[in-house]
């Protein structure tokens, strides 16, 4: 049974929605407007619709601070105007990282150079109203000597987070990591487990969740000649699993650079990266199972080998023990964005390298993906068609099918430049997005809902039994939806129902407007539809989606 969600039924009046969420691409809604300089955003959903929003700020001064937003499930600001205040000390706090409490508020992490010319790790615990939970203006994860870079973070599942970064306390960048509760207290060694302490550099590390308390850790490692991706398990307790310094996930001849992860949902991750043992930059795959040991293809199953360069994958969990990839991809004119599926036992679930999800005009680059809840994703990305850089996105099926318009739909279409852009679900099957933003030439932070259905603004779940203001009763049951013309005042109307891409796929004429009309949609592909009833002069139309 195929699910159907309505959108706004329109008249030749245009419908009057009190929303707050944007319907326009060009406008979008404003998080932070303040003088001065706001950048490198992230957020995470609220758990009811919402989202909570952090940047760098540099609305004090000279020194860049760190501010927090809430947004609800209807677009409205719900704390301080202009964000709230999570640390405002001297020297520079930037790049901040944010994962849910569990309770409807945020623990962020930073990196902090209150102390001097070298950065330490801090954080702070936010309610749900937008009221710091810990010491103002952060509790110290890491103060070692040297600095603290390149943080990733990640919920504990208890109310806490764990945290991994680069640190520079040695002669060499090393992987640390460390956990905080609930109540803000640091529960494993002073200034952080070492992770990997092997000879060489070891860059940018990402952390999945282990299902335990634990943490599965990725970095990229050049201990030999040339860079591979190596990964460790530390367990609830903080003592690390694997072998010291780590288990190799691919030291196959070339470079292997930026790793990506994600939870395989059985205590395990995989794994994504950009690499040249081919002579151009192809994306791999590896899983690595609980146990701790890679599942697949030794040094990794191919994702997309085609020619030309395919760099910058992104992953997340097919919840089925798989991923979904995708990636920027310079094989055709321009650079496009390109998915993949891969399968719990590695076999790939769609087109050998992968489904296109936009090969538009100019360059697509830069995407970032979240599950959309039924088995499929989103992908949103940077956009340079119109000249400028703008914001679109676009969502698939587990089977690999676009649902939203052909290229993708429009989230920012604002003047001069959208950058940045990050995602979060907004719980279902629709997203949240918030960039940094130069149309007012200055950098501020905006962001934008887009429904489960591609349109901006407005979302309606499953509808049953819901009277538009021209009088035309909607509902839907198994695969069918029916009409029930209430107002129409002629007898007898023209139906059509016309698909994404304005291709007219059904039409009944003369269809009698005293009665109810069904149609069955069980043949219908996933996807957004227009029904169009017209008698006379008077057109009536609204949106549905198949799901």
């Amino acid at each position: 049974m195929k699910r159907i969600i309505f959108a706004c039924l329109l008249t030749s009046v245009a419908c009057t929605l009190k929303a707050q969420w944007s319907n326009n691409p060009s406008a979008n809604n404003a998080i932070c407007t303040e003088t001065a300089i706001q950048e490198y955003p992230q957020l995470i959903s609220d758990g009811n619709g919402g989202a909570i929003i952090v940047w760098s700020d540099l609305r004090n001064g000279t020194n860049t601070d760190i501010y927090a937003q809430k947004i609800d499930a209807s677009g409205a600001i719900q704390w301080t105007a202009g964000g709230v205040a999570i640390c405002t000390l001297s020297g520079d706090q930037n790049s901040p990282v944010i994962v849910s409490d569990g309770a409807g508020g945020a623990i962020i992490a930073w990196e902090d150079y209150f102390g001097g010319l070298t950065s330490d790790i801090y954080a702070q615990r936010i309610n749900s109203n937008g009221v710091p939970q810990w010491t103002l203006n952060g509790i110290p994860i890491c103060t070692a000597t040297e600095s603290q870079n390149y943080l990733d973070i990640i919920s504990d599942g208890a109310g806490g987070a764990i945290m991994a970064w680069e640190d520079s306390y040695g002669s060499s960048i090393d992987i640390y990591i460390q956990k905080v509760s609930a109540s803000g207290i640091t529960l494993w060694l002073s200034d952080g487990v070492p992770i990997c302490t092997a000879a060489g550099q070891q860059y940018t590390p990402q952390l999945a969740e282990d299902g335990s308390g634990g943490a599965i850790i990725t970095w990229e490692d050049q201990r030999g000649a040339d860079p591979d991706i190596y990964a460790q398990h530390i367990n609830s307790a903080g003592t690390v699993s694997g072998l010291a310094d780590g288990i190799a996930i691919c030291n196959a001849s070339g470079n292997q650079f930026v790793p990506e992860i994600c939870s395989d949902g059985a205590g395990g991750a995989i794994f994504t990266w950009y690499d040249n043992r081919n002579g151009n930059w192809d994306i791999y795959a590896q899983k690595f199972i609980s146990g701790g040991a890679p599942a697949w293809t030794p040094n990794g199953t191919a994702i997309c080998t085609n020619s030309d360069d395919q760099q910058y994958p992104t992953l997340i969990s097919d919840q089925n023990g798989g991923a979904i990839i995708t990636w920027q991809d310079d094989s055709g004119p321009t650079t496009d964005i390109y998915a993949q599926r891969i399968n719990a036992d590695g076999s790939l679930a769609w087109t050998a390298n992968g489904v296109s999800i936009c090969a538009a005009s100019g360059e697509q680059y830069n995407p970032e993906i979240i599950a959309d809840n039924s088995g499929g994703a989103i992908i949103t990305w940077s956009d340079s068609r119109n000249s400028m850089t703008d914001i679109y996105a676009q969502r698939l099926n587990s089977s690999g099918e676009t649902i939203w318009s052909t290229d993708g739909a429009e989230i920012s279409t604002a003047t001069n430049h959208q950058s940045d852009v990050k995602i979060a679900s907004d719980g279902n099957d629709g997203a949240i997005l918030v960039w940094a933003d130069l149309r007012d030439v200055v950098s501020d932070i905006y962001a934008q809902n887009a429904c489960a259905s591609g349109w901006l603004g407005v979302c309606t779940s499953s509808v049953n039994n819901t009277e538009n203001d021209a009088g035309i009763l909607i509902s839907s049951a198994n695969d069918i939806l029916t009409l029930q013309f209430k107002n129409i005042s002629t007898l007898q109307a023209d139906l059509s129902v016309m698909d994404a891409t304005g291709k007219t796929i059904f039409t009944q004429n003369k269809v009698n407007t005293s009665n109810r009309f069904e149609l069955n949609t069980s043949a219908f592909s996933a996807g957004v539809y227009l029904v169009s009833v017209q008698n006379g002069t008077a057109v009536y139309t609204t949106r549905f989606f198949v799901n």
